[in-house]
């Protein structure tokens, strides 16, 4: 046992971990173990209709491990209440989230002039001015609901008003800055956090509810025994460190030896570019912090809300168990180095994760998934059980190129240069250390948590336990099939990067700016949308209404499911051997906010324009292509209110 201040450092150091995911070096010479934590709940003031709470965007010192030299680097971003990860949001279906935001960032230094109009405004800019957006939430975009168009600047703050519908789903949404011209910088530098909506609708007063029964009312085991709920942000905080050259540092220490300050505070090209996340030396963070230890018991179901906040880098979620006996790794591996070590510690069993929801939203069934793919912007809600003890390890596994982002070398025009993409490595995200003396079968993980879902709910008909034991939970999914519906519209959206001049393009031309309408729609209509990428693939993404995923083509015009119902992505090839895809294969039917679109694929999908009129926004989760023009308005017209837009304006310019 150490002395007395050594014992207050190290109990302060826990604390500090604890409440902002910020690490405390020296403490062994290896690589020191990093507990786990939820990210921090904000405490609410209750009001008549439901919450409030206020937010403050600020610059705040945090600290991150670097994996490359086994220290900790200082970072000075900008953050949502000083905290690496945003506090996480509770609220309830029907009710109101009032939210102050405080710009408390510093005036922004030229060539920014808040008051004039940007020469062009799909050039990044102005990284201090802000706004909010609450990604997946099903509420109006107008005035200062979830208004993207809104922007608050240095030293002025905005009361936003967020009224959920009764029927709203529960589940698993996120809030982030979305300010065109700072998304990315913003977001990049940690400004988001989970947002949470409850759900406590019972099957047996789903007739109250407008028929909506929520999930979270069966997690239960046998004996009632909770389902353990926990938040994983996934964040990818590109910071740089840069010598008195200006050139970029991955090690944060100068050639004197002396420690640099971390900063995201441009759109340099080897810092945002394509490929440069796999030359940054940087790692995917869970809730702040760095290949964190995670404690687990066996034989538990653990309700894991995943959500993937980064910009840079798709993320292949795989489970194993491995031959480890402690949670200290090495330290100071390279990419290539830290693969082999994996290799040959993990991947002895998976376990794999049972998705109930997909964007937030119950899915009429689970879906068993080994590797769990994660583009930016997605959020997977999953169970799972870990058989018995032991140290189990979360890797990030490599995909085929055409399925990640920032995965192909452009062939820029003359003076502009990319860092070529270095080749995805298997990457060590955490480790999950399991106690408890219960063993389940090998293979019997999806059979033990039926069953303990069918015992854990003794209250529900037959039926309904039934189905939970078969993981069909169509009786708690609460978004109505649309492929039934007989008269829909149709649209098309497609997304490119046109190569020379260099432009980030929907539909042929980048973003026009906030007064132009690309897409006139009518609300309470069906539309059936074929989106497609022409270079690369993009995460699409569209506000304030799901989307259900109806059909899939390929790059040869092919159906990804076959007449014998099984899906050809599995059959695909990298370096002339098997390299199984599944990010497709269980997407048919399932509702989203979000979804990627390999290059030249075609994905069908039917929208419901429910309740809300107004102005929005469609546009590429890779962030930097939304600041630099992969973006679109949209505008919902009431056909009893016809021409009110964001702010009533029936001037603004249209394209019909």
């Amino acid at each position: 046992m150490g002395s007395g201040s050594e014992k207050d450092d190290l109990m302060r150091c826990f604390q500090v971990v604890l409440s902002c995911g910020l690490l405390c070096a020296g403490l062994a010479q290896g690589q020191t173990a990093r507990p786990f934590a939820d990210p921090s709940e904000l405490q609410p003031v209750k009001t008549p209709g439901g919450v409030s709470v206020t937010l403050n965007v600020n610059y705040a010192t945090l600290h991150a491990y670097n994996l490359q030299t086994g220290k900790t680097d200082t970072l000075h971003l900008r953050t949502y209440n000083g905290m690496p990860v945003g506090p996480t949001i509770r609220i309830e279906p029907g009710a109101t989230l009032d939210m102050m935001l405080n710009n408390q960032l510093p005036k922004d230094p030229p060539p920014c002039k808040p008051d004039e109009p940007m020469h062009d405004h799909n050039t990044p800019n102005c990284f201090n001015f802000t706004n909010m957006h609450t990604h997946g939430l099903h509420v109006s975009p107008k005035g200062n609901s979830d208004n993207v168009l809104l922007v608050v600047k240095p030293g002025e703050s905005q009361p936003y008003e967020f009224e959920l519908p009764k029927n709203h789903p529960a589940g698993t949404f996120w809030y982030h800055s979305h300010r065109h011209g700072s998304t990315a910088l913003q977001v990049s530098s940690g400004m988001e956090g989970a947002l949470i909506v409850d759900g406590t609708r019972t099957y047996a007063d789903r007739a109250k509810h407008e028929g909506i029964a929520d999930i979270d009312t069966v997690l239960k085991q046998e004996g009632g025994k909770s389902v353990v709920e926990h938040i994983a942000l996934f964040q990818q905080v590109q910071y740089s460190c840069r010598n008195a050259a200006g050139k970029l540092v991955t090690t944060c220490i100068d050639a004197d030896g002396k420690p640099m300050v971390g900063e995201i505070e441009g759109y340099q090209k080897d810092q945002f570019g394509p490929g440069t996340w796999g030359t940054s030396m940087r790692y995917t963070t869970i809730n702040g912090t760095v290949q964190p230890t995670v404690p687990a018991e066996a034989g538990q179901i653990y309700r894991f809300r995943l959500i993937h906040g980064g910009v840079r880098d798709t993320i292949g979620l795989h489970v194993t168990l491995s031959d480890l006996a402690s949670d200290v790794l090495p330290t100071g591996l390279t990419p290539s180095a830290e693969q082999s070590w994996v290799d040959k510690h993990c991947l002895k069993q998976e376990v794999p994760q049972f998705e109930i929801a997909a964007d937030g939203l119950t899915r009429t069934s689970m879906s068993q998934k080994i590797v769990n793919v994660l583009q930016p912007g997605y959020r997977s809600d999953v169970l799972m059980v870990f058989p018995k003890k032991g140290l189990y390890c979360v890797t990030d596994d490599p995909l085929l190129p055409a399925s990640e982002i920032n995965s192909e070398l452009f062939t820029l025009p003359k003076g502009l240069k990319a860092t070529p993409p270095v080749p995805e490595e298997r990457r060590l995200l955490a480790l999950i250390e399991v106690t408890g003396e219960q063993v389940v079968p090998d293979g019997g993980i999806r059979a033990y948590l039926g069953s303990e879902l069918y015992k854990g709910n003794p209250e529900l008909p037959e039926d309904v336990r039934t189905d939970l034991k078969n993981l069909k939970t169509a009786a708690f999914s609460p978004l109505p099939d649309l492929r039934t519906v007989a008269k829909v519209g149709h649209q098309t959206t497609t997304f490119n990067v046109q190569l020379d001049p260099l432009e980030f393009q929907v539909d042929g031309k980048p973003y026009s700016g906030p007064e132009h309408i690309d897409k006139t729609l009518e609300l309470g209509a069906v539309d059936e949308w074929v989106i497609t990428s022409q270079r690369a693939g993009h995460p699409f993404h569209i506000h304030v209404n799901a989307f259900q995923i109806v059909k899939i083509t390929n790059d040869k015009g092919e159906n990804i499911i076959d007449s014998n119902g099984k899906c050809t992505e599995l059959k695909l090839m990298k370096d002339g051997k098997p390299a199984p895809d599944p990010q497709y294969c269980d997407q048919i039917g399932v509702f989203r906010d979000t979804i990627f679109i390999k290059a030249n694929y075609h994905i069908t999908m039917r929208t419901h324009y429910e309740d809300f009129a107004g102005d929005f926004v469609l546009h590429c989760h890779i962030l930097d292509h939304e600041d630099e023009g992969m973006m679109q308005n949209i505008r919902i017209d009431d056909p009893k209110h016809p021409n009110t837009g964001l702010f009533g304006n029936e001037t603004m310019q249209m394209d019909h």
